[in-house]
């Protein structure tokens, strides 16, 4: 359900058939971390996927945490501590991608 959360995010964002290679890791990364982490840990990942996804489509000019790829276990308890403050950033971004 996560994926596909972010799938659907990444078809309605992307123009076209653009071709952006900072993307892949970011899915590659979500995906990973989804088939290998807790259940607990699977919000932080969708969060922090949604963010970098906008981020590297330039709908997000702030500081996003963590390597393009990593999903670390301490790296999500920190965007779950950020999480208010990140979900602002992400409905902010996909506001000005006026979709």
């Amino acid at each position: 359900m996560r994926a596909a959360r972010i799938s659907r995010l990444l078809v309605r964002l992307v123009a076209g058939e653009m071709h952006d290679p900072a993307l892949f890791p970011i899915m590659r990364g979500l995906l990973d971390a989804l088939a290998t982490l807790p259940e607990e840990a699977h919000e932080s990942a969708e969060v922090l996927a949604a963010l970098r996804v906008l981020a590297a489509l330039g709908f997000d000019a702030g500081t996003v945490p963590g390597e393009t790829s990593s999903f670390a276990p301490a790296l999500l308890t920190e965007v779950m501590k950020n999480r208010t403050s990140y979900i602002t950033r992400i409905n902010r971004g996909i506001t000005a991608s006026e979709l």
